[in-house]
């Protein structure tokens, strides 16, 4: 699968090609649907100053509902958007990854992504979580 592939090359390249944290890591954590339930926990993602240094804006919670809404409606276009990661041990929702259609010089194209909260980032969950999102066909 082409999306597979470009995960591997996205991910061999953060991971200083240790592919084997990315592995070992996918026992750790599942993805699944955004909903309004993960709200407080994406909170703590793109409201955190520090974890945000990157992105555009740091968001408030009107951001953050139209955010979720965003990407359910992503799933019912396109089959896939951004997905909750969720720590299999404890249920945890500590950000989303996958991916998401972007227009990019005036074409519609895929672009990979994720937002890990800032305690559990340098773990490897953010390729971990792609492959599942990818390997299950979301």
């Amino acid at each position: 699968m082409i999306i597979t592939f470009y995960l591997n090359l996205f991910c061999a390249k953060i991971q200083n090609n240790s592919n084997k944290l990315s592995i070992l890591k996918l026992y750790f954590i599942k993805v699944d649907l955004l909903t309004e339930n993960d709200f407080e926990s994406l909170s703590h993602v793109f409201m955190d100053q520090n974890n945000m240094q990157y992105y555009p804006y740091i968001f408030d919670e009107d951001k953050i509902k139209k955010w979720i809404f965003k990407n359910k409606e992503r799933y019912q276009i396109f089959g896939f958007g951004l997905w909750a990661v969720i720590l299999k041990e404890t249920g945890e929702v500590i950000g989303d990854c996958g991916l998401t259609m972007q227009l990019i010089n005036g074409e519609i194209k895929p672009e990979i992504g994720y937002h890990i909260r800032k305690d559990q980032q340098q773990k490897g969950y953010e390729c971990s979580g792609l492959f599942d999102a990818a390997d299950t066909g979301q």
